[in-house]
């Protein structure tokens, strides 16, 4: 029994080993919102294909307490395969803070792999799948493309629009202070101001008419 189900379990994780039907059972978007890590709204810049050797745990399967046991301890290496697909995030409700977001997906749809295209925007659910915190989604997530989505957009409402502030350009001056603490004087010498100009006329005109 315990060969049996490790068996599924490992073809289910090497979907380029056997062709499998994907099957789920649909959400609502107000539950795929609520389990998922990170919603957003964003364009496809890159998809890339990548392979590597993970060690994965496996769970259920099992009628019985002691059986569930045995099975979470057993730890096997598997070869997994997919694309890494890197977003430009036009609008988030959960989970994402920056601008750019990487998230995986399986390579086959019959493993619930989802077909991204690069230059095109979609409704991404997704979830961490592991501590790292690297994100996954599939065809089992509500993920569409947004001319698809219409019943998401609709629940999720407005959302943010994502800044990532380490990016943003700090602005400086080299320019000195102006002498004299007047901020209109040029460069070239400016003529005093208007209330400095009257006194001085006023003492000249004096000055005149005491000489006669």
């Amino acid at each position: 029994m315990k060969r049996a189900l490790l068996v599924v379990a490992l073809l289910t994780l090497a979907p380029t080993a056997v062709a499998l039907a994907c099957s789920c059972m649909r959400s609502t978007p107000a539950e795929a919102l609520d389990r998922s890590t990170a919603v957003f709204e964003g364009r496809v810049l890159e998809v890339t294909p990548f392979e590597e050797r993970r060690d994965v745990t496996l769970e259920g399967g099992c009628l019985d307490d002691a059986c569930r046991e045995r099975l979470s301890e057993t730890t096997e290496s598997v070869e997994v395969s997919g694309f890494a697909v890197r977003f430009s995030v036009t609008r988030r409700w959960k989970g994402v803070s920056t601008e750019d977001v990487v998230v995986r997906t399986t390579r086959d749809s019959a493993a619930c792999g989802f077909a991204f295209e690069v230059g095109q925007d979609y409704v991404v659910y997704a979830s961490a799948e592991d501590e790292a915190g690297t994100l996954s989604t599939g065809l089992c997530d509500r993920t569409a493309r947004v001319a698809d989505a219409g019943e998401d957009l609709d629940a999720l409402g407005t959302g943010e629009v994502p800044v990532d502030v380490d990016d943003e350009p700090t602005t400086t001056t080299d320019e000195p202070p102006a002498r004299g603490g007047c901020a209109s004087c040029t460069a070239s010498g400016a003529s005093a101001p208007l209330g400095a100009v009257f006194p001085i006329a006023f003492a000249l005109a004096m000055l005149r008419h005491r000489r006669r």
